[in-house]
This record gives structure tokens, sequence and C-alpha cells, in this order.
């Protein structure tokens, strides 16, 4: 028995080389743990994922900030609008890629 807020878990297939090189736990008294996730993926991973030779960054605990979205399926059907297309449209617009890195007065 798991607390409710336990993610589930992840089955996967293990290789020796996908051992990862290191391993980073944070904790924090001042924040929380979506401010620590947060902090994590937007400061961390980030500049980790410029320094060349890193192939991977995973970020696992925590909360995720979640967007809960509520559809009128009255406007669904007053527009003709199947929901599958709803569903598409919103997972298109959801990514998140490299863009690359600037280099300038000795700073990346």
């Amino acid at each position: 028995m798991l607390p409710k807020e336990t993610e589930k878990p992840i089955i996967a297939k293990f290789e020796q080389s996908d051992s990862p090189i290191i391993i980073i736990a944070m904790n924090s008294e001042k924040f929380s743990t979506e401010e620590l996730r947060n902090l994590a993926e937007k400061t961390i991973k980030e500049r980790l994922m410029r320094v060349s030779g890193v192939a991977n960054i995973e970020i696992g605990g925590g909360r995720e900030r979640k967007l809960l979205i509520n559809i009128d399926n009255s406007k669904l059907i007053a527009y003709d609008l199947p929901i599958l297309e709803v569903i598409q449209k919103i997972s298109l617009s959801n990514i998140s890629i490299s863009a690359g890195s600037i280099d300038q007065d000795n700073r990346s």
C-alpha cells in the first residue's frame, strides 16, 4: 500500500549500458515538491542538456503542474468539432524541444 500521491511505477527493459552516470536527489525545507521539480526541470535540466556529451536527463519525483481542461459537449456539437480533434490539437501544442545555444562574452 503506497501513499496516494505516489506516481505509477514504470516498467522498462534494463540494459547495463543504460545505467545513469549520476543521480541527484533534491530536498528542501524552504521549497515545496512542486517548486523543487520546477527548479530541476527549468533550471538544472536546461543547463545540463547544453553540456556536450549529455545524452538524456530524466526528472522524477515531486508533483508536476497540470492543467485541467473542461470541454463543453454542447459547444463541440455546435461547432461540429470532434473531441479527438481537440485532443490532437492540444497534444501538438504541448512540445518541449531544445532550441540550441548562444555563446556571448564567455557565457553560454
